[in-house]
């Protein structure tokens, strides 16, 4: 999420935030916020999707790239300058 932010920030000319609030103390409102909704709606699913979020997927495209000839041709901080300017 980090890299993406960084890319996105890159792109439309503005400065990545400074503040930030730790994982932890995000996880527990949201899981306070999640509690309170009963697991239902948007505030049912909130510490799930942070959870998301936070964690630190890595993929492989090598089997993807195998098994469809796929090779991706633009940079993820290329594709993320292309979409911005897109949608200015």
């Amino acid at each position: 999420m980090r890299e993406i932010i960084q890319g996105l920030a890159s792109a439309l000319g503005k400065p990545v935030p400074t503040w930030h609030i730790p994982a932890s103390l995000a996880l527990a409102v949201a899981g306070m916020a999640s509690a309170v909704a009963g697991g239902k709606g948007r505030l049912g699913n909130l510490r799930a999707t942070l959870q998301k979020w936070l964690a630190d997927d890595v993929y492989d495209a090598g089997k993807f790239e195998q098994a469809f000839g796929f090779k991706t041709q633009v940079s993820l901080a290329d594709g993320l300058r292309r979409e911005a300017a897109r949608g200015r």
